[in-house]
């Protein structure tokens, strides 16, 4: 049951990663453009544990929107994708 559950979590995350991309390619002119991109990168950095090509996400965002709301977050994300969980609380507590 447990691997089952696992599965169809990792399909979903795939999925969803999948479709953000598909409307960040297919619709440039899309107003929640940026937003596509920029959950493309969370999707692999805290879903699917892939930090490299998160941070290839994020490092894109930032060259793409820098003025964007979210741009300010993304030299945070970058630094976090090599922290542990105790080490992210640990950097708010400061």
């Amino acid at each position: 049951m447990q691997q089952h559950c696992t599965e169809d979590i990792f399909t979903a995350l795939s999925l969803a990663f999948e479709l953000y991309s598909k409307i960040y390619t297919k619709y440039p002119h899309f107003a929640k453009r940026p937003e596509c991109l920029f959950f493309q990168g969370m999707v692999l950095a805290d879903e699917m544990n892939m930090k490299k090509e998160a941070e290839e996400k994020y490092n894109q965002f930032a060259k793409d929107y820098p003025n964007h709301f979210l741009a300010p977050s993304i030299p945070i994300l970058i630094e976090q994708l090599n922290m542990t969980d105790e080490e992210i609380i640990a950097s708010f507590k400061k």
